[in-house]
């Protein structure tokens, strides 16, 4: 994959983040304001509401005091400023009723007319529809009007059980007042915290009468409105963005593979032709030129033909076991084996390939654990190889064990392999770049192989850091057979 076009699917993933976390807040913002007013909406419905429910269970209360001989509307009478404001509004009640009530008698009238009916100058014959509105409409008025007073203790009962029907549980405090006087005040009025406040739009209320309903900021009651959607929001934008973060990882992995790939091939098939060309140059010298049939020449080309070849099977092997070990068919033998007399044949036959120093030491003259053979040694083996090819001049290899495990150090002193490739060297194919040359011959494969052999022991096979040296453990339980 080229560099471009991973820098426009990187922009572009970028991108689309951006937009979604900026889509998500744009939408969260506004559905918070959505809520925020539903909630003033509920506190200025609950408020209206007890008021209603205040004044009409007063009224119900104070009609059943109402007789026929005129007393609550002789106290209606005594206050001029009342009496007009009543006249005004029933008059204009009256007048849409008119025609019915020019042509009514007094015979319809039922005995004992209430005074209300003659107090606002409702014709007894009035068809009783009409006149039910009329007098509820009118003791509605009167009952507010004369009531200057509220009676708080009963009003807050009345308003609490509204706003605990909403879901509201906070403190408040009431403030009456009639033309800019106060009148009242109901609540903590110390509480400094109560910024926000409704006035009621109840009819009930006299003209030029407030009642004020001052409460806590609702950012939380709004965001508790609003959770289920927020709480939707922030999982959409976290599975979009976690997706696209993904795709990206796989992406990158993709051209990691891509281009661990490409150096393998080019590698295996160096390590191919090396030998094959070898090989067919020794066949080729003996045919052309060993026309005198001398044996020790023709020997000696059969030899490093031989050994071509030789070179060319391990390679193959080390490629098959690597397929194997994929599909999970590869079989461990375990045998009974003494590691102190393994590991010291394992250190000789490499000291014979390499001037480096391979130094050899352990704890015990003799341990004995059950190992596959075959595959323990080109574990150890090509972990030492891999010291050789890439580490220092000095090589250790250390074995102890303890009531459970056995332990192998293989440390050099070359330079420490870099936090971030730890890891990695451990994958299949994978070689630490060095600028795009190797100029050590490998296919990536040894530390791969080797890992996944301890782990069929059900042991490890890891890096311990260090800044002064590289050092690989194998670790693996000693008695289980």
């Amino acid at each position: 994959m080229e560099r471009k076009p991973q820098n426009r699917i990187i922009y572009t993933i970028a991108a689309t983040v951006l937009l979604t976390i900026c889509i998500q807040v744009y939408w969260n913002i506004k559905n918070y304001g959505t809520n925020k007013l539903q909630v003033l909406n509920d506190v200025q419905t609950a408020l209206d509401n007890s008021v209603d429910f205040y004044y009409t269970d007063l009224a119900k209360t104070t009609v059943k005091t109402i007789d026929t001989q005129n007393e609550i509307f002789n106290e209606v009478g005594n206050n001029s400023e009342v009496q007009v404001m009543v006249d005004s509004i029933i008059k204009s009640t009256i007048n849409e009723a008119k025609d019915s009530i020019q042509n009514s008698t007094d015979a319809d009238s039922p005995p004992g007319s209430h005074s209300i009916t003659r107090t606002f100058g409702i014709t007894p014959g009035l068809p009783p529809e009409d006149r039910n509105n009329v007098e509820a409409l009118a003791t509605k008025i009167v009952i507010s009007l004369i009531n200057g007073e509220i009676d708080f203790k009963k009003f807050s009962t009345d308003l609490t059980t509204e706003l605990t029907k909403r879901g509201f549980d906070f403190k408040y405090v009431i403030t009456h007042s009639r033309n800019g006087k106060v009148l009242a005040h109901y609540g903590n009025t110390s509480e400094k915290k109560l910024p926000l406040s409704v006035q009621s739009q109840s009819a009930y209320l006299p003209e030029g009468t407030i009642l004020k309903l001052q409460f806590p900021d609702i950012t939380s009651l709004a965001l508790q409105k609003g959770f289920l959607s927020i709480l939707l929001s922030f999982l959409l934008s976290a599975s979009i963005i976690a997706s696209l973060l993904y795709l990206l990882r796989v992406i990158n992995r993709q051209k990691q593979v891509a281009e661990i790939k490409n150096d393998f091939m080019s590698n295996i098939s160096h390590e191919l032709k090396t030998p094959i060309t070898i090989s067919l140059s020794a066949n080729e010298a003996i045919l052309r030129f060993n026309k005198d049939a001398d044996t020790t020449r023709t020997e000696k080309f059969i030899d490093i033909s031989n050994q071509q070849l030789h070179k060319l099977n391990l390679i193959v092997e080390k490629i098959l076991e690597t397929a194997v070990l994929d599909t999970d068919q590869l079989t461990i033998k375990k045998e009974k084996t003494d590691l102190v007399k393994l590991l010291r044949d394992i250190v000789e036959k490499q000291q014979m390939n390499t001037p480096k120093k391979i130094d050899f030491s352990s704890t015990y003259n003799a341990i004995d654990a059950h190992i596959d053979r075959f595959h323990f040694e080109n574990v150890v083996a090509n972990v030492i190889e891999n010291a050789i090819k890439y580490g220092g001049d000095i090589i250790e290899v250390a074995l102890s064990q303890t009531s459970y495990t056995v332990s192998i150090t293989i440390a050099d002193n070359g330079t420490p392999i870099e936090k971030g490739q730890r890891e990695k060297i451990f994958d299949k194919f994978y070689r630490i770049p060095k600028k795009n040359i190797h100029d050590t011959k490998g296919f990536g494969i040894g530390l791969y192989y080797a890992r996944e052999i301890m782990q069929k022991h059900l042991g490890n096979l890891e890096i311990v850091p260090d800044l002064n040296k590289t050092i690989f453990k194998i670790t693996m339980p000693w008695l289980i057979k």
